[in-house]
């Protein structure tokens, strides 16, 4: 029986470490690391105001977090510790071992090991509905069998060992100087998780991986100092700064700024509804302060729909920051572009190949930090360690940008995470150019009776659910008058040509990538050996080779270019990444029809700025490619192309339908008056013309072949809603987009040198040789960035069904954090092949080039 051998509790080891000469010892006991891990909690806790204490911690949250690992006070544990010990160590009993091996690998594998013994050993004690759940939760999910099994169950040791873990919380208690928390709601008991987890992660690195002399003299100094290392420091904020001192002396607050700082910011949902480039990233953020200043919130997260948007943010807000907080030596530990990988510490779940190693999860940990939307939307869906998210936004500041480009999936997601929020006492401000009604209030979640006022802004305060909505004036400046006109994407080339050669500057946007390099092949071919240059931008380069292509075309599109017309004129072609956030200027627009928010944000990129030396014969002209509404009635939907896979065509006809009827009516489109009434228009029922669209109608609602409708999508991101003590997925299952195709990481390499089989280094694309492996590598955190920045992205769909990318060399596999596929392909003049010389698909090229990015090309057969 394994329960006939017994240790007393302080003799049970919590961890192990090796020493320099690569020598196994036991660590801290379980009582020690438990009260270490305790204090770490308890420090934690007093960076926040003390609204969110009296919320969020009630008094002996450090009894219940030191708690967590009363499971390693089992005999499996005990047994599976001490084998990592030298053999001849008094601490290891071969025979014990070798009776009860089955048995420690079976509590492991069926019972999710010590945490589901700390778990069911806590239900006893405190017979709790959240306090077991938080302690088993804490390695990112309360394992699925925890309800079936007992406290005094045979492989946990039975009532003896039982018995020592009851002494380990009394002990606990009494050196603590508390009892258990009470826990009031889910919402405080998700707080509480994250906490738990976070506090292990610290607890368990640094000066607490291995036991020293005299430890406890210097418990609360080393404690401070490993919280702080973490970047758990509440922020410094410099009080009274005006609009100027936040954004520069030259700017002055436009009314949109003005009233929403007069009318004073809500604690709870905050929409700013405004054109492009009116101004709405600064107004979230002069909010953002005031509520900082004012010690109503813990820090900001500043949420965008993708990666390319957050980074256009990011020197925004780094500069914000640099101008509101007092000690800047902490706000280069808080967001220094690598600040998170190089400079500071979560204990083993930090370090390299680990699963918070990568930069993305830690910022959301950080009182500042600018991400993806994604990162906040995995604190609300069922992936492991959601808690430590949530924990992350309590009490901040959560800015949501751009909120009308996400599909139904993700938008009942972000409904999710907007309750979620407001849960967590956090402010949450909305920025929106082209926010429906009907979208507004499913955020809202009432339903309101919104005004025609546009620009304007929305307070919601949800302890009292009143709605105040005020209206902004429009300054002469925002507005201009848009030629429109219907064309054909043979008219617009040779109107895109007429117009470059005249010298201006001219912007293209497709809804694919292929479409995309198609046009771009096409102008390119054409103005070859002349002085006009075209530019491609799309998704599918790496992230080195897009940075460098964004910043040549926004610098030459943007605000700044002062010599824009001493040359000749330019051409950009790209995807919808042209739509949000880039400081793009053109002269003539052409766009391939898209839903009209969408086309509406696209026609944000056309005169952008009030230039004095706008080029003489440049006309404000946005040309849509379009077939007629009629053609798509009477012959079908062919006319759309590619784009009918990418968009409802519903959506499409509804748009097409508004752009001919307000064509017919009206000389041009008055932006921004005009966009809340041609959204709603599209957007809104309308018998007289949805009855010709019925079968469209039906198609994007319930869906089509493989395709879900809008109904399926949205049962399905029910499913996907987190639920405490749910079982979890790991964070590369995460789903936060609804996405048909899958895509790979693909690596592009230029030569690699192997060592028999072992594969020792490799050169990246961009010329930069990195060495593999723990011996060869001196920085791996560099060499982790490396890699990232060298990898694009390829639909899976594209390559033989055959199991490819499902074996990484071991020598790689550590700096890939948790990502359990990659491809990794050689550049063989332009095409790849896979390291091993394998074609990818024996009937598709794979081309890579720095101008085109990733390009298929049908093999030309022999």
């Amino acid at each position: 029986m394994i329960n006939d051998f017994h240790i007393p509790h302080k003799q049970c080891p919590a961890k192990a470490f090796a020493d320099e000469k690569g020598v196994v010892h036991l660590g801290f006991n379980v009582f020690d690391h438990s009260y270490i891990v305790g204090n770490v909690a308890k420090e934690i806790v007093q960076i926040f105001p003390k609204a969110l204490i009296q919320a969020f911690f009630p008094k002996g949250v450090e009894l219940l977090v030191a708690c967590h690992d009363l499971g390693k006070v089992s005999p499996t544990f005990y047994l599976k510790l001490s084998r990592l010990i030298s053999q001849d160590s008094k601490n290891f009993n071969p025979k014990l071992w070798s009776d009860f091996k089955d048995l420690v690998d079976q509590e492991n594998k069926q019972w999710g090991g010590h945490s589901t013994v700390s778990a069911v050993t806590l239900r006893k004690i405190t017979k709790d509905q959240f306090i077991y759940k938080i302690a088993g939760s804490h390695h990112g999910s309360l394992h699925i069998k925890t309800k079936r099994i007992s406290y005094d169950a045979e492989i946990f040791g039975g009532e003896a060992w039982h018995q020592e873990r009851v002494c380990l919380v009394k002990d606990l208690k009494q050196k603590l100087g508390c009892d258990f928390p009470v826990i009031e709601n889910e919402i405080q008991a998700r707080v509480l998780c994250g906490l738990t987890t976070i506090a292990d992660w610290i607890g368990s690195g640094g000066s607490f991986s291995q036991p020293y002399h005299r430890w406890q003299d210097t418990l609360p100094q080393d404690v401070c100092g490993a919280v702080q290392a973490a970047g758990f420091i509440s922020p410094k904020i410099t009080p009274g700064l005006k609009f100027a001192d936040l954004f520069g002396s030259n700017i002055i607050p436009n009314d949109l700024q003005n009233q929403f700082y007069e009318h004073g910011i809500t604690q709870g949902l905050n929409f700013v509804e405004a054109p492009m480039g009116m101004g709405k990233t600064e107004t979230g953020l002069y909010l953002a302060y005031k509520a900082l200043e004012q010690g109503l919130a813990t820090g900001i997260y500043f949420g965008l729909p993708t990666q390319l948007t957050s980074n256009k943010i990011y020197d925004r807000f780094n500069e914000f920051l640099g101008n509101i907080l007092v000690d800047q030596k902490q706000r280069a530990l808080l967001l220094h572009s690598n600040a998170w990988l190089l400079n500071t510490t979560l204990g083993e779940e930090g370090e390299v190949g680990k699963s918070w190693f990568e930069e993305g999860k830690r910022k959301i940990l950080a009182p500042f930090g600018v991400g993806t939307l994604d990162q906040a939307l995995m604190s609300v869906i069922n992936v492991r360690h959601n808690f430590v998210r949530t924990f992350g936004l309590v009490g901040k500041v959560v800015i949501l940008d751009e909120v009308h480009s996400y599909d139904v999936y993700t938008g009942l997601l972000l409904d999710e995470l907007i309750q979620h929020l407001l849960e967590l006492k956090c402010t949450v401000i909305v920025l929106s150019a082209t926010l429906t009604k009907s979208r507004k209030n499913e955020l809202l979640k009432i339903d309101y009776q919104s005004s025609n006022h546009y620009p304007c802004i929305t307070t919601f305060n949800p302890s009292n659910s009143e709605v105040k909505e005020i209206s902004v004036a429009l300054n002469e400046l925002h507005n201009k008058n848009v030629d429109l006109v219907l064309s054909n994407a043979d008219d617009s080339f040779r109107e895109a040509v007429e117009r470059a050669n005249d010298g201006q500057y001219v912007l293209w946007i497709e809804n694919t990538v292929d479409d995309a390099v198609k046009i771009y092949q096409k102008f390119s071919t054409y103005f070859n050996g002349s002085d006009i240059e075209c530019g491609l931008v799309h998704s599918r380069y790496t992230f080195i080779d897009r940075q460098n292509i964004e910043d040549k075309w926004v610098n030459l599109f943007g605000k700044n270019n002062q010599n824009r017309y001493s040359g000749s004129g330019k051409i950009l072609i790209g995807t919808q990444i042209l739509e949000q956030s880039l400081d793009i200027d053109a002269d003539f627009l052409v766009s391939r029809i898209c839903p009209i928010d969408l086309l509406m944000q696209r026609s944000g990129r056309l005169w952008r700025h009030n230039r004095p030396n706008r080029h003489p014969r440049a006309i404000c002209q946005m040309n849509v490619l379009t077939p007629t509404f009629g053609e798509c009635i009477t012959s079908g939907i062919d006319g759309f192309g590619t784009s009918a896979l990418i968009y409802y065509p519903y959506i499409l006809l509804k748009t097409l339908w508004v752009l001919e009827k307000h064509k017919i009516n009206h000389a041009a489109l008055q932006i921004p008056t005009q966009i809340p009434s041609l959204i709603e228009s599209v957007f809104e029922d309308n018998e007289s013309v949805d009855h010709h669209l019925s079968k469209y109608k039906s198609e994007m609602l319930n869906g089509k072949g493989s395709s879900l409708g809008l109904l399926k999508l949205k049962q399905l991101a029910r499913s996907k809603v987190a639920k405490l003590g749910a079982a979890l997925k790991d964070d590369e299952r995460a789903t936060t987009r609804y996405i048909e195709q899958e895509t790979i990481e693909v690596l592009l390499i230029l030569s690699i040198n192997r060592d028999g089989g072992t594969l020792k280094s490799m050169v990246l694309s961009n010329g930069v040789e990195i060495h593999l492996g723990f011996n060869g590598t001196k920085n791996k955190k560099e060499t982790a960035l490396l890699i990232a920045q060298s990898t694009v992205k390829l639909p899976k769909s594209k390559l033989y069904n055959r199991g490819l990318c499902s074996t990484i060399p071991q020598a790689l596999r550590v700096f890939l954090g948790s990502k359990k596929d990659m491809l990794l392909c050689l550049i063989q003049g332009q095409q790849l092949h896979e390291i091993d010389g394998l074609e990818l698909n024996e009937k598709i090229q794979f081309q890579y080039s720095k101008k085109l990015g990733l390009v298929f090309k049908e093999r030309v057969k022999q």
